[in-house]
């Protein structure tokens, strides 16, 4: 899921695995999924390591 979030919008927030479609895994999210600190650390290095700032949209 995370693979193909990326593949589809190029990168991905750390907040964004608290929300739909991560939270149709587990209700809680990330956490959820994984209750070990050290593997949403892990997790949180690789998504931190392929984040792109977008910047915001201008109207």
């Amino acid at each position: 899921m995370l693979k193909n979030h990326i593949r589809d919008y190029g990168t991905i927030e750390m907040a964004q695995l608290f929300d739909q479609p991560f939270t149709r895994i587990h209700g809680e999210g990330i956490t959820g999924l994984f209750p070990d600190m050290a593997q949403v650390m892990a997790i949180k290095a690789i998504v931190d390591g392929i984040s792109v700032d977008i910047g915001k949209a201008t109207t």
